[in-house]
């Protein structure tokens, strides 16, 4: 499901390592990762025919414009005065932990 929902075999893998690691070995981990290549694989082989619940007539075809999600075409205007008091903030947190562990 993870691998699935994300996209992402390793991710999914990890979680099932992480439920049920009071036993484990590598024979297993190389099913479970098996398991969830294919999951992520049939998840995209479906989503790439669709694009919003129509038929798109590109079953089959992985469009990496389809699967980037946080692509930045443009940027924004940066002020540098809006990184004093995250400076400041940061030092007082520093200077209070510091004082915090001695």
């Amino acid at each position: 499901g993870i691998s699935s929902a994300f996209g992402s075999p390793v991710g999914g893998l990890l979680f099932a390592m992480e439920e049920v690691s009071s036993f484990w070995n590598m024979k297993l981990g190389w099913q479970t990762f098996f398991c969830t290549m294919m999951s992520a694989f049939t998840t995209d082989l479906f989503n790439s025919a669709f694009d919003k619940f129509e038929y798109t007539n590109t079953f089959g075809q992985f469009l990496t414009t389809k699967y980037i999600l946080f692509d930045v075409h443009k940027g924004i205007a940066i002020n540098l005065l809006l990184f004093i008091p995250a400076v400041l903030i940061g030092l007082i947190g520093g200077v209070l932990g510091a004082f915090f562990t001695f």
